[in-house]
């Protein structure tokens, strides 16, 4: 927010670390089917992405919604926003979040982890690769690159 308001293109860079949270938060549904038990697994999983698609939909409404609040630097109050939204994340979860003891019966296995060296030369996780880094790029230029370019051609933010 402090880059949108100075016209700091490099510390907007350095700012966009918001990446690297949203990165963390993919892990959730890890996090959910971990801290569960087998029988509560699937819903614990969906719940989690259910909660990305309310994202998905509320995410363009709320930044439009936002993109005055700091009036007259556009856009910053939707920095402002995303970073209450982190707070609150980070705060729900520091609250909510429990580690049980594992479920009695729960199966686990007694074999080693694979090395990573060993899983990243399988063809299964190039592909997987491939298709998350494309999946992502794609919603980069979508979600970021096109809005932005889209205003400075004139276009309202609420026209798309």
């Amino acid at each position: 927010m402090w880059a949108i308001f100075h016209h700091s293109f490099w510390t907007f860079c350095v700012g966009t670390t918001v990446g690297a949270f949203q990165a963390f938060a993919q892990y959730y549904r890890l996090a959910a089917a971990d801290a569960i038990g087998v029988e509560g697994k699937g819903r614990a999983i969906s719940t989690v992405l259910a909660g990305g698609v309310v994202a998905a939909v509320c995410g363009p409404l709320l930044a439009a919604w936002s993109k005055d609040w700091l009036a007259p630097v556009t856009f910053a109050g939707s920095y402002a926003l995303v970073t209450c939204f982190g707070l609150l994340s980070i705060a729900l979860l520091a609250l909510l979040y429990r580690n049980e003891a594992p479920v009695v019966g729960q199966t686990t296995t007694s074999e080693p982890a694979r090395p990573l060296d060993e899983i990243v030369r399988q063809p299964i996780f190039a592909a997987a690769l491939a298709n998350n880094a494309l999946g992502y790029a794609v919603m980069i230029f979508v979600m970021t690159a096109t809005p932005i370019a889209a205003v400075a051609c004139g276009h309202k933010i609420g026209d798309g």
